[in-house]
């Protein structure tokens, strides 16, 4: 069985979608910008690994809060609380005590307002230690 050659109109269509589907990528790259993205649109799964370098990244600010241990009454339970500002995204945090001492809470803080993130992390606990400093301890990036 012999194949029979297109006709002119089936190659022009076959020409017309090439040039449509080579250029509208094209097209639309140079149009779609920064300013298009959503805020969290680009996860860290969608980057091409190796796309975005050390030096291309924000500095963390760390953030330190501390409270000392009553003289008096060193087992009185203590609470501390290092915040990010309001212009810095909360990353991570931690914190302890100075000497010993028991820590019965760590972990992030959230806002009031929905949806809730971490703006912060709060340390609580209490020691037999006068003198001993509660810290709590939180990174953040500048926005």
């Amino acid at each position: 069985m012999r194949s029979r050659m297109p006709n002119h109109t089936t190659i022009a269509a076959y020409l017309a979608l090439f040039c449509a589907l080579a250029t509208g990528g094209a097209y639309a790259a140079e149009r779609i910008g920064t300013k298009d993205l959503k805020r969290d649109a680009v996860t860290s799964p969608k980057i091409k690994a190796g796309a975005i370098h050390a030096d291309e990244l924000r500095e963390p600010v760390v953030r330190v809060a501390t409270r000392q241990a009553d003289s008096a009454d060193p087992m009185t339970p203590l609470s501390v609380e290092a915040r990010c500002k309001k212009n810095e995204r909360f990353i991570s945090g931690g914190g302890g005590w100075s000497g010993r001492g028991t820590i019965r809470f760590a972990g992030p803080n959230t806002d009031e307002r929905p949806p809730a993130r971490a703006t912060g992390y709060v340390v609580r606990g209490e020691t037999a230690e006068a003198f001993n400093q509660l810290e709590a301890r939180v990174i953040c990036l500048r926005r």
